[in-house]
């Protein structure tokens, strides 16, 4: 059942290391940021676990075209903010993206979550491990932006936008 379990956390969490790449070209590590994004993601996969049931009544649409759609909004407006040249409104809005990059990515894991609850039972484990994932990979994509290879990336601050807006259309054609 762990085994499971793990595993696809993994893979609904690979988006959150691409995501974290796209944050941390304009940021530095911000742990309480990246737990914030965790929480939300963790809350929306045990919102999942408990009422599995309900949650195909409450949510009839595909989560991830909502996901996607809110990925290219997060996107298109930090190049929005970047042409203005307006840095104090980036920073400012810092936390304002992990809270969308929390819930664009918790899209994937709620489904999931949904899923697993359904085929393995009711389990803690599921938000548990998927929450801690995002926590990790959100982190370790920051962490890649300060590697050396991807240190040219940081002149080019409006890639960051342009990763989020490629990401949320991959997530639409999925």
């Amino acid at each position: 059942m762990y085994f499971t379990i793990v595993i696809t956390a993994i893979l609904v969490n690979i988006d959150a290391l691409f995501a974290g790449v796209a944050l941390g070209i304009n940021e530095k590590i911000n742990l309480l940021y990246i737990s914030v994004c965790a929480a939300i993601g963790f809350a929306m996969c045990l919102f999942a676990v408990f009422l599995s049931e309900i949650l195909e009544i409450i949510f009839p649409f595909d989560l991830a075209i909502a996901g996607g759609i809110l990925l290219i909004l997060i996107g298109l407006r930090n190049i929005y903010i970047l042409s203005k040249k307006d840095e104090t409104k980036l920073k400012k809005s810092l936390l304002a993206n992990y809270i969308a990059v929390g819930f664009s990515v918790g899209t994937d894991m709620t489904v999931a979550a949904l899923s697993l609850s359904l085929i393995l039972g009711q389990t803690l484990a599921i938000p548990i491990i998927f929450g801690l994932g995002q926590f990790m990979f959100v982190s370790l994509g920051i962490v890649l932006t300060n590697l050396k290879f991807f240190k040219f990336l940081k002149k080019y601050a409006w890639f960051s936008g342009a990763m989020l807006v490629v990401l949320g259309f991959v997530r639409l054609l999925n």
